[in-house]
């Protein structure tokens, strides 16, 4: 216990692991280095000292790259593990684009880059990238768009637990339900195949033949069943979605894909509105907007779209 000598070691300690973990980082940056320099690429490696996914994060960030790409586990994976501590924070915190090497194989049924499409700017964005990565890689493009009419129905009828009588007759509780029934049956499902015509014209504008489906059920469980069963090469989502709040760092949809959809994924922080000639044509004056505004705000877009299809026929 002299404290000279408990110095000595410690600082022989620290320049041992200080140095060691360095050479482990620049062993693993070696073949890569290698590989990227046989190809012609320019390359440059980086080894941090820190916790990883901040050093990550950082480096990604503070350097402007345009795409991190990481393995779905690290060192740590165990038999019941659906993705990686490190890939989880980096992909909630990383600013650039992100892609998750779940399988490198491109050996399913599909070798397409599917695009997920809610509709929202952020959606667009991730088939703006699925069109761009479909082109260096030779494949295909799809897209998918999933309506729950069923979690809209639980919840509006789960009001009728709490309503007095009295507050079912001013809030015409039954005219309200048989109203929005009549909208959910017949609204949802041709927003969201609208979603999909704007998709395809988007494509198409691109020179770009996009394969689309429509899915009715929860959106994040439908596309990881669609993601089983046509293995995708890459699936391509918005950061959020639709519902999106600035405080939002990743929306439910995307992190229950990217836990998992069993094939690789692509996170996009880029947002694309249709262009203009691709847009409804259809304009609201300031009384329409009002009457608009008047309506509930969970049928509202619902209701628009359906007046803006009867406004074009």
């Amino acid at each position: 216990r002299a404290e000279e000598r408990l110095k000595g070691q410690r600082e022989v300690h620290e320049g041992l692991i200080e140095k060691g973990l360095k050479i482990i980082s620049d062993s693993y940056l070696a073949p890569f280095l290698a590989r990227s320099e046989a190809a012609g690429l320019a390359v440059a490696g980086v080894s941090r000292e820190g916790k990883n996914f901040e050093e990550i994060v950082s480096e990604a960030d503070g350097n402007g790259y345009d795409l991190v790409v990481m393995g779905a586990h690290g060192l740590g994976k165990t038999d019941i593990s659906r993705i990686g501590s490190v890939v989880e924070r980096v992909a909630r915190r990383v600013k650039a684009d992100i892609l998750i090497m779940k399988d490198a194989s491109s050996s399913g049924p599909s070798n397409d880059i599917a695009a997920a499409i809610d509709g929202s700017p952020a959606s667009f964005g991730a088939l703006a990238s699925a069109i761009h990565l479909s082109k260096v890689f030779k494949t295909g493009v799809a897209a998918m768009s999933a309506f729950d009419p069923d979690f809209h129905r639980t919840a509006f009828r789960s009001i009728a637990g709490v309503l007095s009588d009295e507050a079912g007759r001013i809030f015409r509780f039954k005219e309200q339900e048989k109203l929005h029934d009549e909208i959910i049956d017949t609204g949802l499902a041709r927003i969201y195949a609208g979603h999909l015509e704007s998709a395809a014209k988007m494509a198409g504008a691109k020179g770009v033949n996009l394969k689309t489906t429509l899915l009715s059920g929860k959106a994040s469980t439908e596309i990881i069943r669609y993601c089983q069963r046509e293995r995708p090469f890459i699936l391509a989502l918005g950061r959020t979605g639709v519902h999106a709040t600035e405080a939002l760092d990743i929306g439910a949809t995307t992190e229950n894909c990217l836990r998992e959809a069993p094939c690789n994924i692509l996170i996009t922080s880029r947002e694309a509105a249709l262009p203009p000639a691709l847009a409804s044509g259809v304009e609201w004056d300031a009384e329409a907007k009002t009457v608009l505004s008047s309506i509930p705000s969970f049928v509202r877009q619902m209701v628009k779209k359906m007046a803006e299809d009867a406004a074009r026929q």
